[in-house]
């Protein structure tokens, strides 16, 4: 039985209302233990902190963003997505929330903020999880590519194949990494080690973007002089 990619897709976008409308809401009152005590001094509140979060994790957010978007469209239009692009928002999205649970753990949302967050992720990650275990049916016949999109083949199934889907998961990699960091005052052998790993990841990162952004430079003048011929 195939599941139609509209009705994930539909219920992802009408979730989304939900952290929406828990904004527009009065705020809900505040955790007991971070009223300010009746002594009349201020206390330190970490809500009020904004982290500063690095370009890695800011990058598994953009991941997760365009994946959330790809999806949405796709599945809108009954179509199914690539499959590595799905579990990386999964990855992405789990580590997003991860990212931040230090704020949940310090009382800066409310039940009602919870709920509608978590409902929210839980029908997104069954969107993206349904564009993996379904297999499309669309049926690409490679005799059908004209003679330019064959002379474009080989770099963009170099950029489609190897080089975005390595650039969408080193971020995330770098995020897991992240996790399991102990971060202790005098660094061990196991966090030097991560951290060293985490520094090779930013390099590799920075290094596939400059590629990437030159196959798509030279696509672009390829095909802007073959259109210039004919």
């Amino acid at each position: 039985m195939r599941i139609s990619y509209r009705i994930t897709s539909a219920a992802a976008l009408a979730a989304l209302g939900l952290p929406i409308v828990n904004d527009l809401l009065p705020p809900a009152p505040p955790r007991p233990h971070l009223v300010p005590p009746a002594s009349g001094y201020l206390r330190w509140d970490p809500c009020t902190l904004w982290p500063q979060l690095g370009p890695m994790y800011k990058l598994t957010a953009i991941v997760c963003l365009v994946a959330y978007v790809v999806f949405i469209i796709q599945g809108l239009r009954n179509r199914s997505g690539r499959r590595w692009l799905a579990a990386a928002g999964v990855l992405a999205l789990i580590l997003w929330i991860q990212s931040d649970w230090w704020r949940v753990s310090a009382g800066c949302y409310s039940s009602r903020s919870l709920a509608s967050l978590f409902v929210w992720a839980g029908v997104v990650i069954l969107m993206f999880v349904h564009h993996v275990i379904q297999r499309p049916h669309e049926v690409y016949s490679p005799g059908s590519l004209s003679s330019s999109a064959l002379l474009l083949a080989p770099p963009l199934a170099l950029t489609y194949k190897c080089i975005w889907p390595a650039l969408t998961f080193m971020p995330i990699a770098w995020s897991i990494l992240n996790a399991f960091r102990p971060f202790n005052r005098e660094p061990d052998f196991t966090e030097r080690a991560i951290i060293a790993i985490q520094r090779c990841i930013s390099w590799g990162t920075l290094g596939l973007a400059l590629i990437s952004l030159a196959l798509c430079f030279a696509l672009f003048v390829i095909s802007a002089r073959r259109s210039m011929v004919a």
